[in-house]
């Protein structure tokens, strides 16, 4: 069974966006999992624009911002080859993809 020029494409676009993500989830990972320890504890403080503060708050939206950068990480490295199928189209019609073939071919 040949694979086609575009199947190739696909799968390369693909590895780069599964290395991307691997690389998002290996900072977002320990990351969040720092903050839940912030969280849960209330004698923790976090220095935010050089200001010591303990505010749930903060710390819920560092535990928040932590989470979406693992998530992030995860989907992308576990994508289907569907999706990224889809992705790649989506890519290729794009006006700036058009731009740059009709700046290519002058």
């Amino acid at each position: 069974m040949r694979i086609s020029d575009r199947d190739k494409k696909v799968k390369k676009y693909s590895e780069k966006f599964r290395y991307i993500g691997a690389w998002f989830a290996l900072w977002g990972i320990p990351f969040f999992i720092a903050s839940l320890v912030y969280l849960f504890d209330p004698e923790m403080m976090i220095t935010i624009n050089g200001i010591a503060t303990n505010d749930v708050k903060v710390k819920l939206l560092i535990t928040l911002s932590t989470f979406l950068l693992s998530l992030l990480g995860l989907s992308l490295m576990f994508g289907t080859k569907k999706y990224y199928g889809r992705m790649y189209n989506r890519s290729i019609n794009s006006p700036m993809h058009t731009l740059m073939k009709k700046i290519e071919k002058k």
